[in-house]
């Protein structure tokens, strides 16, 4: 985990001040709320009143399954409480007393949206839902340091107290995908659902996923008060994009939406690995540095991203005109300590066998010529 949030620090720090490409209004959205970011970088492409406090219904459930993932608890059995049966919209029919390991309540919140699976989640994790709530809260501040993001439930479910941004949701979800097994869930089309009322076959509810090509992930969402959302991520070559959508009229419009946000993005830009993990590189004095992560840049079709490293270790990336210093992704290469051997030691038993050989030798001498001397 440290190692994947050092890749979302470096690449905060790659490019905190690069513009957003693209007017607000060039691709003509249905959706009130909207942006498209480079997963590896976090590089803008286009964002629609990113920043505006929206509901954000069950594409909350990416940062529920967020915090049980890093809860180490994957594999523990919950029990279904009645409480959390207790609960509108979607279901997987969870019954009173069933028992379900946090791994398999995860594909029953994410491919199905279960709210009952939520609760139980939370409650197993946590003991509360308002306790799970503030894990919650803390991986936002974490990731965001945003105060336009607030969670009170773990499922989506309406409360004016229950809000996100389209901006924070992207490095949420870009937050998530560095988590291998949600990556594998949400990338999941179907899972075969066996439980004690309902057994079925469990289809992700992201249509994208057969419909665009390239899809990897990852939630979608609807109320009354929120409308459609939907958070997508799609990889293609080496370039991974997330798009968020808020308050689109209609499951096609979100679905249309997305697909004008990606189109648009691989269409003008890519993704250039520059650097990878632990690679080592020179400075100009002959200093020896090595990376923290891998470092990407995100750059327009066409263009070439280059970088250079001082002598204090700062990487610098250039692409196109923008020019940024990234303090923190390299480290000094460790010089191997050169050993000394201490000088060797005689012990003393040796010294005093030593001088028995010594005094016995002389003894025999002495008295083999006063034998010659007898004779």
């Amino acid at each position: 985990m440290r190692i994947a949030w050092l890749t979302l620090l470096i690449a905060a720090l790659l490019f905190p001040s690069l513009p957003v490409w693209a007017e607000e209004n060039q691709l003509n959205l249905d959706a009130e709320a909207a942006i498209l970011m480079d997963s590896h970088t976090g590089q803008v492409l286009y964002e629609k009143n990113s920043h505006e406090r929206m509901f954000p219904a069950s594409i909350t459930k990416i940062v529920t399954a967020t915090v049980a993932i890093e809860s180490g608890k994957l594999d523990e059995v919950a029990t279904v409480s009645r409480q959390a049966t207790v609960v509108e919209g979607t279901k997987v029919y969870l019954d009173v007393g069933e028992q379900k390991t946090i791994r398999e309540l995860l594909y029953a919140l994410l491919l199905h949206s279960g709210n009952d699976a939520a609760n139980v989640i939370a409650e197993h994790i946590a003991g509360s839902q308002a306790k799970f709530a503030e894990q919650m809260n803390a991986v936002v501040e974490k990731v965001t340091h945003s105060k336009d993001t607030h969670f009170v439930n773990p499922h989506g479910l309406f409360d004016k107290d229950h809000y996100v941004t389209a901006h924070d949701m992207a490095l949420l979800s870009r937050y998530a995908m560095q988590h291998p097994l949600f990556r594998e869930i949400v990338g999941t089309k179907d899972y075969q659902w066996d439980g004690k009322k309902w057994k079925t076959k469990l289809v992700n509810q992201n249509q994208l996923l057969w419909r665009y090509t390239g899809t990897n992930g990852m939630k979608n969402g609807f109320l009354d008060q929120s409308l459609n959302t939907l958070v997508t991520s799609v990889n293609r070559d080496q370039t991974e994009l997330i798009a968020v959508v808020l308050k689109d009229h209609g499951k096609e419009k979100a679905y249309e939406d997305t697909t004008k946000l990606m189109d648009y993005g691989f269409a003008h830009y890519e993704d250039k690995q520059l650097l990878t993990k632990e690679q080592q590189i020179q400075s100009p004095s002959g200093t020896m540095f090595q990376t923290t992560d891998h470092v990407f840049a995100t750059v327009k079709k066409g263009e070439n991203a280059t970088y250079e490293v001082s002598d204090q270790g700062v990487l610098t990336v250039k692409s196109g005109n923008n020019v940024q210093s990234v303090p923190d992704a390299l480290k000094p290469v460790p010089v191997p300590s050169q050993e000394i051997s201490p000088p060797s030691t005689i012990p003393w038993w040796i010294y005093g066998v030593g001088l028995f050989l010594i005094v016995t030798a002389s003894f025999v001498i002495r008295l083999k010529v006063r034998q010659d001397e007898a004779v």
